[in-house]
């Protein structure tokens, strides 16, 4: 069975590259919805997860195409509070991103 996480996208080759390493290093395949490549029309498989940091427009896009509703990051148990721990100016979010919107 192919299992294909389905991810944001970026231009940037630092996220895509983690992305290639960690879907190489559990054994599963990757593909993106926006921005970069491989599209999730490239890339066969048998189940395709969305994995997604919180809810939106390219999240619910996903969940379309694949049929499949896996609960954002920020719904998993304490994901908001090690994102908080990291600090400011680590991370990155598109969209506006508040402490309230971190929390379960």
């Amino acid at each position: 069975m192919r299992i294909v996480i389905v991810l944001h996208g970026s231009r940037d080759p630092d996220y895509i590259n983690s992305v290639k390493r960690f879907a190489e290093g559990v054994g599963i395949s990757y593909a993106f919805i926006s921005y970069s490549k491989p599209s999730i029309n490239d890339v066969a498989g048998d189940i395709y997860i969305p994995l997604f940091v919180g809810y939106g427009k390219d999240y619910e896009r996903a969940v379309s195409i694949t049929g499949f509703e896996a609960p954002p990051l920020l719904r998993w148990p304490h994901v908001g509070d090690f994102l908080l721990s990291l600090g400011p100016g680590y991370m990155y979010f598109m969209g506006r991103m508040t402490r309230d919107s971190l929390m379960i």
